[in-house]
């Protein structure tokens, strides 16, 4: 094991772990003495990724405080992702201001809000404590994204933070839940890909511009047209079999919205900044890892006078098929274009075209009326009678009362639900207390939100409070006593003991209270005086 300072940051290391290392060797058995100790105030919550009061953290450990945003958060992928607007959130991350943390990283825009987890990894532990002599936290592991440990391959374990969970307090990773208890590849490709695109951002080593990347890897795919526009369906559907394993875990992952990746055109085309998970969805996509995805060289475009030549040829192709009495379908498999582009061709060129109208009979709109009544989903619906879901949602709307009821219904089957479930919970557990209800029971929550009377009727009785003093007294007892009785040099006078312990007070004002150091540090102070009369 090779020498440590709790007050030392390890490589690696989140910056909720190094707080949390000196908590436990400070022996201060409250949240709020680190907090006085460290930022000068009681009330702080570190998030695991994006944590803020990073200034007055690096000048309490010594480091400095841009190595320790690039090292011990998650501040590069978001950066990475945010572009001009990191600034911003490199700003609010190094103050004190951590109500704009939401709003500066984009997470409600991104529909990706910021994970209430701590992960880590048992083997990883298990390493940091057999080199360190510590159990370290690592940021790799608290990344949007990554469910397995990128070095093991197996799933990592977690605590759940925030209200319900460890809350403010700090606490060493141990005890935690597995989020995946299935074998998932895609989540594994997933957990690797992000930290690697992690750890390539800290070294800053970008050559070429990601969107022309981007672009330039649709194009050897096969994904961009000729004409530089995206084959929208075509690659939404390829990323959505690619990712399949992903999207139907037993747990969810990541948020079931990024399946339908409308937001690769957001991406490509610069419109707006999106989460960098949505990023790394189509990054890995498209190459094997990060720095392949980088290393691409430039792919030379045809010049502009051969696609007008190519277009051209393809027109004058198309429009002799339709002379000849082809159908759309038939030019279309033919010639390998789409049959829109086949119809549209037509259009223009004023080539009349059979249009298959459909109308809705009476019969069908009082069907589709009753099985929503009665609460068939949409999907059934259309498929029952052949139509699309948009144009059952119409006939919904255009019912007065009717999505309201349905609505009703939904929210009566899941209060049903959640009471059940709560009660059920109540009867299993007994001696249950509401803290650890709310931490244990999803359904605690949903009651909170939507029954909030119901459930503080059926809750069990609140406990009374008890008083935790805030140091626990006698673990720094004994944690002092040591340092003093290894303390190198010679001491002449308490307060110069004091000060080699670090100059707190402690030995000067709460003597009473460290009766194991006290005897250690009588034993040096006699020592110095003996050494002192034997040399007059």
């Amino acid at each position: 094991m090779s020498n440590f300072s709790y007050s030392q940051y390890i490589e690696g290391e989140s910056i909720y772990g190094l707080i949390t290392n000196y908590h436990v060797a400070s022996c201060n058995r409250s949240w709020k003495q680190t907090n006085l100790d460290i930022f000068g105030r009681t009330h702080v919550r570190l998030h695991p990724v994006l944590p803020n009061n990073i200034n007055a953290i690096a000048q309490f450990f010594k480091v400095e405080p841009v190595y320790l945003l690039n090292h011990a958060t998650g501040y590069p992928l978001y950066a990475f992702s945010l572009s001009n607007q990191a600034s911003k959130l490199k700003k609010v991350l190094l103050s004190a201001k951590g109500q704009l943390i939401a709003s500066y990283s984009r997470q409600a825009p991104s529909s990706l809000p910021l994970a209430k987890q701590h992960r880590y990894c048992a083997k990883c532990i298990e390493e940091s404590f057999e080199t360190f002599g510590t159990l370290a936290w690592r940021i790799e592991h608290q990344l949007y994204g990554v469910s397995h440990c990128p070095e093991h391959g197996e799933p990592l374990l977690y605590l759940s933070s925030g209200e319900g969970g460890i809350n403010r307090h700090y606490c060493l990773p141990e005890g935690g839940e597995p989020i995946l208890l299935e074998q998932n590849e895609k989540a594994v490709r997933l957990s690797i890909f992000v930290t690697k695109l992690y750890h390539l951002l800290q070294e800053g080593n970008k050559s070429r511009s990601v969107i022309d990347l981007y672009t330039d890897w649709l194009m050897i795919k096969g994904f961009l047209t000729k004409c530089g526009h995206i084959r929208m369906r075509f690659l939404a559907d390829e990323l959505f079999n690619y990712w399949k394993e992903l999207f139907e875990a037993t747990e969810e992952l990541i948020p079931l919205e990024l399946s339908n990746f409308n937001y690769v055109a957001d991406i490509i085309h610069e419109r707006r900044p999106v989460h960098y998970l949505k990023h790394v969805l189509l990054m890995a996509f498209l190459a094997k890892s990060p720095q392949d995805f980088f290393a691409l060289s430039k792919v030379p475009k045809p010049a502009p006078e051969l696609l007008k030549q190519q277009d051209s040829a393809l027109e004058s192709n198309v429009l002799k098929l339709l002379d000849d009495g082809s159908s759309l379908r038939e030019i279309s498999a033919s010639l390998g274009v789409s049959v829109g582009y086949v119809k549209q061709l037509a259009l223009r060129n004023n080539y009349e075209i059979d249009r298959r109208r459909w109308k809705l009979t009476d019969e069908i709109e009082r069907d589709v009326w009753r099985k929503a009544f009665v609460g068939c989903h949409r999907a059934d619906i259309a498929k029952h009678h052949g139509i699309s879901v948009g144009t059952v949602e119409q006939l919904i709307q255009s019912h007065k009362g009717l999505s309201d009821w349905r609505h009703h219904m939904v929210m009566a089957k899941r209060r049903a639900k959640n009471r059940a479930a709560l009660l059920q919970a109540i009867g299993t557990n007994p001696q249950i207390t509401r803290n650890e209800f709310k931490r244990s029971f999803s359904c605690y929550m949903w009651l909170y939100k939507n029954d909030r009377e119901w459930l503080y009727q059926n809750l069990p009785a609140p406990q009374a409070k008890k008083y935790y003093p805030s140091v626990d007294w006698a673990a720094r007892d004994k944690f002092l006593a040591i340092k003093v009785k290894c303390l190198p040099a010679e001491s002449k006078s308490l307060s110069e003991l004091d000060r080699a312990l670090g100059g707190h007070g402690w030995l000067l004002h709460d003597a009473k209270k460290l009766p194991e150091t006290m005897k250690e540090a009588a034993k040096i102070l006699e020592n110095s005086m003996g050494r002192k009369i034997v040399k007059d």
